[in-house]
């Protein structure tokens, strides 16, 4: 009951240099266990010997902690008048428990980084030797993707979207820098900071963006604002038969005279058909990030082409 009283976390020490040592007692057990005991030990499958080493090294701790504050204690008790064998009867537990928790606290995330880390590199040693892209997700079974039956890679709201050439949407989980990483560099290009396109799914790229067909529609991504002229260069080193010097966006409207370019008349067919259509919706159904969405919404209105009350 007194340990409770005091302090739960650690013994009761009269001195600031005690808590300390107490502290930095756990903090060595917590960095034994991370960087010693499971990775020479628990994966090199000797667990016998893996939890025998725990049980010593706890025990250990907790003798260490009650005879740095055994004279403490002791002295504590003089001033309070009261008796110290409760304390001494309880308190070797609760540090046994609390010592324990953050032993399989940390336990638990070294093993999810270790798994973490074999399923990366399977991933990877399976996407180079098969030219497939697995995809792991919740409660489904793995999954093997064809690179030629990819479009392009889209990065949202902290996850991966696969745009398949069907129009179907698989989910992964990482950042495009880590796909770099395991798809062969020849076979995709980083057109700007959210999208990564498969070169095979390239149908022609203008002096502003690139078009890549997505279940017989064809779809424009366009480039970094301040490297077109790098992606032009680029892009036509590969393939230059696919480059399409008259960029459409700079025909006109019929009746404003406003340059209007193709990602805008496709959303603006897509409100004619869809007048009560959500941003959300919008972005899911043409293929599009909801910032990217949100966007061309908001150059359609300052056009005078889309009502104000269109939801975004």
């Amino acid at each position: 009951m007194c340990f409770c009283i005091f302090s739960f976390l650690r013994p009761i020490a009269l001195h600031n240099w005690k808590e300390i040592l107490s502290v930095l007692f756990i903090a060595g057990m917590v960095y034994l266990n991370y960087f010693v005991l499971v990775p020479m030990i628990l994966l090199k499958r000797k667990r016998v010997f893996f939890w025998s080493c725990v049980i010593v090294l706890l025990i250990g701790i907790v003798a260490a902690e009650m005879l740095l504050v055994d004279a403490d204690m002791r002295e504590r008790m003089v001033w309070l008048q009261g008796d110290y064998t409760p304390y001494y009867s309880t308190a070797p537990f609760l540090l046994f428990f609390r010592d324990a928790s953050f032993f399989l606290l940390f336990l638990m995330l070294k093993l999810y980084r270790v798994k973490a880390i074999v399923l990366e590199r399977v991933e990877k040693m399976v996407t180079s030797e098969t030219y497939k892209l697995i995809i792991i997700s919740p409660n489904e079974k793995p999954q093997l993707i064809d690179f030629n039956n990819i479009v392009y890679f889209l990065f949202e709201n902290g996850e991966i979207v696969v745009i398949l050439k069907s129009g179907e949407k698989k989910f992964k989980s990482g950042s495009l820098s880590e796909l770099e990483k395991m798809i062969p560099s020849e076979l995709w290009v980083r057109v700007n900071r959210q999208t990564l396109v498969m070169r095979d799914s390239i149908v022609r790229y203008t002096p502003t963006a690139i078009c890549v067909a997505i279940n017989g529609k064809e779809v424009s991504i366009p480039y970094y604002f301040t490297k077109q002229d790098e992606m032009i260069s680029l892009l036509k080193a590969w393939n230059s038969d696919l480059y399409s010097p008259d960029d459409r966006r700079k025909e006109k409207t019929a009746n404003e005279g406003h340059p209007l370019s193709d990602d805008l008349k496709r959303l603006l067919d897509y409100f004619n058909g869809h007048p009560d259509a959500s941003v959300q919706q919008v972005a899911k159904d043409l293929y599009l990030s909801t910032r990217t969405a949100q966007r061309r919404m908001t150059e359609l209105r300052q056009l005078g082409l889309l009502n104000s009350s269109k939801r975004g």
